[in-house]
């Protein structure tokens, strides 16, 4: 199947403000035989930027281990739920890591769907009135691999 990109000129401001998810990083990893989870726990603390879930824990090369992700967001984004928007706080001033980044872009290159599919595409309905469906196979997708694989996570604050 020929691979079929996304319109990238729907990122624009408008959708961007409605979405804020490129604002976050996540992370997954583990810690074998419980090393390291003080260390996590600690920079979760009384951290509302940091969320971390926590998995059943697994057999990993022959050690037991307990694998984790960590979604930290930036801490210039500035969510409205009542408005619907989620804008960077230093958008005129922001790096330009931010400021050159268009998530469509990077799924045309990589070939995948991004990350918060439902989120963008709420976004870019709501902005434009368009509706935006991926055609292409999700077998290339991480994101969508290690939610079928996820087995009894549970979320840690």
């Amino acid at each position: 199947m020929k691979f079929k990109p996304l319109d990238s000129k729907l990122i624009d401001s408008d959708t961007c403000i409605r979405c804020g998810h490129c604002c976050k990083w996540t992370t997954q990893t583990h810690m074998r035989n419980g090393i390291g989870v003080e260390w996590i726990d600690t920079i979760v603390e009384d951290n509302d930027l940091v969320k971390l879930v926590k998995h059943n824990k697994v057999d990993y090369k022959g050690k037991r281990a307990q694998p984790f992700e960590l979604e930290i967001k930036c801490s210039k984004l500035i969510v409205d739920e009542k408005e619907g928007t989620a804008k960077c706080g230093v958008y005129m001033n922001r790096p330009t890591v931010c400021s050159d980044y268009n998530c469509f872009d990077m799924a045309n290159k990589l070939k995948r769907r991004p990350q918060g599919w439902e989120k963008i595409t709420n976004a870019i309905k709501i902005a434009h009135g368009i509706d935006v469906k991926w055609e292409n196979d999700l077998t290339s997708d991480p994101y969508s691999k290690r939610l079928k694989m996820r087995i009894d996570a549970k979320e840690i604050f």
